[in-house]
């Protein structure tokens, strides 16, 4: 005869069993940064000009990517 308890479970509820000791206090998940993006960060609040320089295409530039995935995606249309 089979025992209930040896039926595997049908419930998929998760359980806390217990803390974490790495848990910082206050329960949330530690969060570090790189020093890369701070400073990406930093240099974007401030509107430092070499951040500006490189996050931003000159127009014709982007005038020119622009049409070339248009031609791109017609041809593959035509196909």
């Amino acid at each position: 005869m089979v025992e209930a308890s040896d039926l595997p479970s049908s419930s998929r509820a998760l359980v806390v069993r217990g803390s974490n000791d790495n848990t910082p206090p206050g329960g949330g998940a530690q969060v570090r940064m790189g020093a890369g993006f701070l400073t990406h960060l930093i240099a974007t609040q401030w509107k430092l000009p070499q951040a500006r320089e490189r996050r931003r295409a000159e127009p014709e530039d982007a005038i020119a990517a622009y049409k070339a995935t248009v031609a791109r995606i017609q041809a593959l249309n035509r196909q």
